[in-house]
């Protein structure tokens, strides 16, 4: 559980980075990760349903959800994998040098081609270098009192062909 006072019910339209949206009413369903992207600030799908696309909040009065601030990332240190010769699968972290990115799918008709990276916190770069490694299950959380408290947890997979 989490305290109250972390919580507060927001349009994505109002929200500020970093966060987690647990959403709620007829227009989104699931968790969204909120980041900060070129002056702007998006929120990517955490769950398979909506192939972890991404909606630019500003566009998005009418969607609404359980804000959380404050959230930290941890990771799945077995779930580590090479992106030598593949594309980092939707949902999944992608760590290169300093830089911390998501894996989303970009929205329009042409969503079905290589994701897109979006920087998370404020270690993220939109760079995917040659040294870089995808991290597919992590989980999105927040520390009460000193303990990791889970909101919410990725599974990347691959992208079925």
């Amino acid at each position: 559980m989490i305290p109250l006072r972390d919580l507060t019910f927001i349009r994505f339209s109002d929200l500020s980075a970093p966060g987690l949206v647990l959403p709620c009413g007829d227009y989104a369903t699931g968790h969204f990760l909120v980041v900060q992207y070129e002056g702007g600030l998006l929120a990517v799908s955490l769950d398979e349903k909506w192939e972890y696309e991404v909606v630019e909040c500003a566009e998005a009065d009418q969607w609404r959800g359980a804000y959380v601030t404050g959230v930290e990332i941890r990771v799945d240190p077995r779930s580590i994998y090479s992106l030598d010769g593949i594309m980092p699968f939707r949902g999944s972290l992608v760590l290169g040098g300093d830089a911390v990115m998501v894996a989303a799918k970009p929205k329009g008709p042409f969503g079905f081609h290589r994701p897109i990276l979006l920087p998370v916190g404020e270690m993220g770069s939109a760079d995917h270098t040659v040294d870089s490694i995808g991290i597919a299950k992590w989980e999105v959380g927040k520390v009460i009192d000193g303990v990791f408290v889970p909101l919410h947890r990725v599974e990347a997979k691959p992208l079925k062909t």
